[in-house]
C-alpha cells in the first residue's frame, strides 16, 4: 500500500537561468534530508523513497494516510524556513494499495488548504491512476 502526493513548487528563482537548477537543488536538499531523518514515508531494503525530485516537481510517498500527514508536515516546516511554500493549487494525493477505494478526508497543509484525492495524477509526462498494485517493469 502506498500514498502519492504530487506537488509543484515555485520560488524566486529566475527561471531558465544558468544556475537556477544549482540553486534549487542547495535549497531542496535540506528538505530531503529533513525527510529522512524523520524516518517517516516508504522504505525499500532500508533505503528511503519518501521523496522523489525532478526540477521543482516533488512527490512524497508514505505508507498511510496519517503518514503522508506527517511527512507533509515536516516538509512545509522546512520550506516555510526557506521563505518558500507548496502550491497547494497544483498539488494532490493519490491512494494506491488494498484500500485504494475507500474514501479519505481530505489533507490539510499548514495553513488548512485542502489537498485533493484524484482519481489520476500526472507526473514528468507519465499518467498515475488509482488501483490496488502497482507493477515496475525494468
Amino acid at each position: 500500500m502506498g500514498i502519492l502526493l504530487w506537488s509543484c513548487g515555485s520560488c524566486g528563482i529566475r527561471q531558465g537561468g544558468v544556475l537556477s537548477p544549482y540553486l534549487f537543488a542547495v535549497f531542496i536538499d535540506s528538505v530531503v534530508n529533513k525527510i529522512k531523518t524523520s524516518g517517516l514515508g516508504c522504505y525499500v531494503r532500508h533505503v528511503c523513497f519518501s521523496v522523489l525530485l525532478y526540477a521543482d516537481d516533488v512527490v512524497l510517498l508514505a505508507p498511510s494516510v496519517s503518514a503522508l500527514e506527517k511527512l507533509l508536515s515536516v516538509c512545509e516546516t522546512e520550506l516555510r524556513w526557506m521563505d518558500m511554500v507548496i502550491n497547494t493549487k497544483k498539488s494532490s494525493c493519490l491512494r494506491v494499495g488494498p484500500r485504494y477505494k475507500v474514501n479519505c478526508n481530505n489533507i490539510m497543509n499548514i495553513d488548512k488548504a485542502k489537498l485533493e484525492w484524484r482519481d489520476e495524477i500526472r507526473y514528468l509526462g507519465v499518467y498515475y491512476y488509482l488501483v490496488k498494485c502497482v507493477f515496475l517493469f525494468f
